[in-house]
């Protein structure tokens, strides 16, 4: 959940809503695994 909301933020244009939509990302992504991803 916390992905998809993350993914659907990137059209945003300021950089530091990106670094941080970035870092979120990063951080979801490697406490999950793909099977929860889909």
């Amino acid at each position: 959940m916390v992905l998809e909301v993350c993914l659907d933020r990137f059209r945003e244009k300021k950089p530091n809503v990106i670094e941080a939509l970035r870092e979120t990302c990063e951080a979801s992504y490697s406490a999950t695994n793909l099977d929860q991803l889909s």
